[in-house]
C-alpha cells in the first residue's frame, strides 16, 4: 500500500497549482463543468469519497486536455480514484461538439489516520494511550483504516508494528478475554442445578467462542464456551 507519510501542509507545498477555471452549469448531464481538468477531477473524488476538495491533491501524470470545457467525469477502472489514475472526461470545445478524452493524473487525499504513538509488539493489546490522529497522504481508494478509535482500542496487534506506523484493520484482531494457562471457573449448569469446579485454558479464549480447558479435578480436557475473563460454561454430556 502507498502511503506518504508527511503532513498535508507539506503536500500542498509541493503540488503544482492550477488556476481555478469557470465553473458553469453543464447543459448535457446538469452536473457542475469547468475549463480546468484537474479541478474537475478534484471536485469528482471528494465527492465520491464524501470529503472537502481542499483535501484532495491532484497532479497531471499524462496528457491533459486543454481548451475544453469539462462536462462530466468518471473513472476509468470503477472505484480506482487515488494513487496515479486514469480518468474519462467528457468534453467540448467552446460553440464545438462534445466529445470525450482521457486524463491520467496522481490523485492523493489528506486523512486523518489513526498510528502507533509507540511501537508494538505482536499480539500486544492497544490501549487509548497507544494511538494519536495524524493526516497523512492516502493514495489508495478503499484504504483499511478504522475511522473511530473505539474500533481499535481493546484489539489485538496480529503482528508487530513501528512507532507512526497507521493502524490498519488487517492488522487488527479480537483480543482474548482469556490467555493461555490462566486458571478458570468451569460451571455446568442445569433446571435448578449449578456445579462448578477449577480449570485451566489450555489456549487463548474470546468471547462466545470455544475453548480447551483442563478439569483440575479429572486431569481431562474438556471444551466450553467462555463467558466472561474468568468462567467457562460446560455444555452436560
Amino acid at each position: 500500500m502507498a502511503i506518504l507519510l508527511q503532513s498535508a501542509a507539506a503536500a500542498s507545498a509541493q503540488n503544482e497549482r492550477s488556476p481555478a477555471g469557470s465553473v458553469t452549469r453543464s447543459a448535457v448531464s446538469g452536473a457542475p463543468s469547468d475549463t480546468d481538468p484537474l479541478a474537475a477531477i478534484r471536485r469528482y473524488v471528494a465527492e465520491h469519497l464524501s470529503t472537502d476538495e481542499a483535501e484532495i491533491q491532484v497532479r497531471p501524470a499524462g496528457a491533459i486536455p486543454i481548451g475544453f470545457e469539462v462536462l462530466a467525469v468518471k473513472e476509468a477502472a470503477p472505484g480506482v480514484l487515488l494513487g496515479r489514475a486514469t480518468f474519462l472526461l467528457t468534453v467540448k470545445r467552446r460553440g464545438g461538439a462534445v466529445g470525450s478524452r482521457w486524463s491520467t493524473a496522481d490523485v492523493s487525499w489528506s486523512h486523518p489516520v489513526w498510528v502507533a504513538r509507540r511501537s508494538l509488539k505482536r499480539l500486544a493489546v492497544i490501549g487509548p494511550e497507544d494511538l494519536e490522529l495524524r493526516t497523512l497522504l492516502l493514495t489508495q481508494t478503499g484504504h483499511p483504516f478504522p475511522e473511530d478509535r473505539e474500533a481499535i482500542v481493546g484489539k489485538r496487534i496480529v503482528r508487530g508494528i513501528e512507532a507512526g506506523t497507521p493502524v490498519r484493520l488487517d492488522l487488527l484482531e479480537p483480543a482474548p478475554v482469556i490467555v493461555r494457562g490462566a486458571p478458570v471457573t468451569l460451571v455446568v449448569e442445569s433446571v435448578g442445578v449449578r456445579i462448578t469446579t477449577t480449570g485451566q485454558a489450555k489456549e487463548d479464549g474470546f468471547a462466545g467462542k470455544s475453548i480447551a480447558v483442563m478439569n483440575l479435578d479429572s486431569r481431562k480436557v474438556v471444551y466450553g464456551e467462555v463467558v466472561d475473563s474468568s468462567t467457562v460454561r460446560i455444555p452436560l454430556q
